[in-house]
């Protein structure tokens, strides 16, 4: 979406393609307007809005954005659902048919305390 903007769309190959078409457009025209790169975090924004709106005949797809701010190059990954509620964390986000990776990342995260890892291995263990 830009130099330092990204999105990921795993989901339905037809609602993926109208979608990064859609967004390409928006992006293209915010650009234009505003004579500015995108942010992440007014990208994010952007992706939600136009998921919340088609709610009720959503697409199906679960968008992964990451990225850099343009003015300080602090990085930046979230994520939304179907319906557009986003997701920002610090560390990792899973999508699409990834959750068999989850543990694997919450293992390789180095953010959590030892609390937070054995609370969510004892959560995982039980399922």
């Amino acid at each position: 979406m830009g130099k330092k903007l990204f999105i990921g769309l795993p989901g339905l190959a037809t609602d993926v393609m109208t979608f990064a078409n859609e967004l390409k457009f928006h992006t293209n025209l915010y650009n234009l307007s505003e004579n500015r790169e995108l942010s992440p975090k007014t990208f994010l924004s952007m992706v939600s809005n136009f998921l919340y709106q088609r709610r009720f005949g959503p697409y199906f797809i679960e968008p992964v954005i990451a990225g850099l701010d343009p003015k300080t190059d602090e990085p930046f990954i979230a994520s939304t659902d179907l319906i557009g509620c986003p997701m920002v964390t610090d560390d990792f986000v899973v999508a699409g048919t990834c959750w068999n990776s989850f543990t694997v990342c919450v293992r390789l995260s180095t953010s959590q305390t030892c609390a937070q890892k054995s609370c969510l291995n004892a959560y995982l263990n039980l399922y």
